[in-house]
């Protein structure tokens, strides 16, 4: 997988929010597919898929555990919510910078300090108010049987939270790293299945529809089409008036690989996740020539998902140590959340499977099905902006290497067959120039730009 391909799976587990949206927009629904610069959208999809079954399967686990405490050991379950939620302001380690040990005995320090001071009284009164549910709810109480059944319960507990939080570091730190090799996929529904070949194909068509227009529609798949033939092709380029145009497409990913001065690497491989794409539209209408040049850029992937180059390696102790502080931050979150999580997800998918089905039969009850394309998965894990100024400076060395090509190619074209070029000479000459840009004040100073372009200076 690429960089960018396994960042974005890890932001099926680092961001919920991302899988949702990827799940609902791709595969519960029939819409096109946007095209796929740099990535792969089917492990992408995978990952999102097997990110929320095991967060459902952990919070249906939780929910039974959460039952279980508020009949058989209210106080049990009160204390751990508590020491729980100190528990919560343990710092995030930054592995790459100091040693988990110390991450780990300097954040329990702190949140055993804090919870010293102000846990007491909480414990107290969190116990007391267990105990005045009164004999409708039996409870064991605080004896040796009790004690040691509430034990048992934290350890079942702190079982459930640290296996979802080891499998979870597991998968980002082990399947996902750069060097792993592809990991076998748990099989979906039919439908789901379905869907995800039809991406397959969908992602690498030469067909975009974007949601606002009009699709054509695969009258037997129910889908937007995503391959136009050569023979629809050069129809399209005949009739620029239409409301499909045709454009030629170059895209150029910033990957570098590594420099070696013999058999010494000066520099390893990168890929500056920079990818720069432009549309180039050629049209001839009323005798007049046209050339529209479009530059679109995507930015890097969000830097909190290149996390997972930085997690500690599954044989090593930092990474059973951060497994175990990852559990202990997010336990009163997960606790609490747990029933609301199955909810959403269970309402979530009742809702993609509706939309779908909805959506299979808008082609034949409506004259329009608007099912175009509303999302980019690689834009939707992107930053808004570059990183580092070598990224900004590479899009804007490739657009322009991009727009000269396309400009010199067609200034060839026409000179070859015999067309007068001069105006489109000059308009190139001046599209070339104008990233020159003089400021403030110039004097005895010649400044000339342009091919055959000539400047004196005068000093009286």
């Amino acid at each position: 997988m690429s960089s960018a391909t396994r960042y974005l799976c890890a932001a099926a587990y680092l961001a919920p929010s991302f899988a949702n949206t990827v799940t609902s927009e791709i595969i519960g629904s029939h819409r096109a597919v946007a095209p796929s610069r740099g990535i792969d959208l089917v492990p992408i999809i995978r990952h999102c898929l097997q990110a929320r079954r095991m967060q459902l399967i952990r919070d249906l686990q939780l929910i039974g555990l959460l039952l279980l405490g508020i009949v058989l050991t209210r106080g049990a379950l009160v204390l751990l919510l508590i020491v729980a939620f100190f528990l919560s302001f343990l710092p995030g380690a930054r592995w790459d910078r100091k040693s988990a040990g110390g991450r780990l005995i300097a954040g329990v320090a702190s949140a055993a300090g804090l919870a010293l001071v102000t846990g007491a009284a909480f414990v107290y009164f969190a116990i007391s108010a267990a105990h005045s549910f009164g004999p409708a709810l039996p409870s064991l109480g605080w004896g040796p049987l009790g004690i040691l059944v509430g034990l048992a319960y934290w350890g079942v507990l702190a079982a459930v939270l640290f296996g979802y939080s080891r499998t979870m570091n597991r998968t980002l730190g082990d399947h996902l790293s750069h060097d792993a090799a592809a990991q076998p996929a748990a099989r979906s529904s039919d439908r789901v299945e379905n869907r995800i070949t039809e991406v397959a194909r969908a992602q690498y068509g030469n067909l975009t529809l974007y949601d606002g227009q009009n699709p054509f529609i695969d009258q037997r798949g129910k889908i937007p089409y995503s391959m136009a033939d050569a023979s629809a092709v050069t129809e399209l380029i005949r009739n620029p008036q239409a409301g499909l145009r045709c454009y030629l497409r170059v895209s150029v990913s910033d990957e570098g690989s590594p420099v070696r001065a013999g058999a010494l690497e000066v520099v390893g491989g990168t890929d500056q996740e920079v990818i720069v794409s432009a549309f180039v539209y050629v049209a001839v209408e009323g005798r007049m020539f046209y050339l529209q040049f479009v530059p679109a850029s995507l930015a890097p992937i969000l830097s909190y998902y290149h996390d997972i180059d930085r997690l500690p390696r599954l044989t090593s102790g930092k990474f059973l140590t951060k497994a175990a502080v990852d559990a202990m931050r997010t336990a009163f979150r997960d606790v609490l959340r747990a029933p609301f999580g199955v909810l959403s997800t269970l309402r979530a998918m009742w809702a993609e499977q509706r939309a779908f089905n909805d959506e299979l039969t808008s082609a034949s009850d409506y004259v329009y099905a608007d099912i175009g394309a509303r999302i980019s998965v690689r834009e939707l894990g992107a930053s808004l902006l570059p990183r580092t100024y070598i990224q900004r400076l590479d899009t804007s060395k490739y657009t322009q290497m991009i727009e000269r090509l396309a400009i010199e190619t067609v200034l060839d074209f026409l000179g070859a067959k015999g067309a007068d070029t001069a105006a489109y000479r000059a308009r190139a000459e001046a599209i070339y120039n104008s990233g020159t840009i003089v400021a403030g004040n110039v004097r005895g100073t010649g400044i000339a730009v342009g091919r055959n372009a000539a400047a004196s200076v005068s000093v009286s």
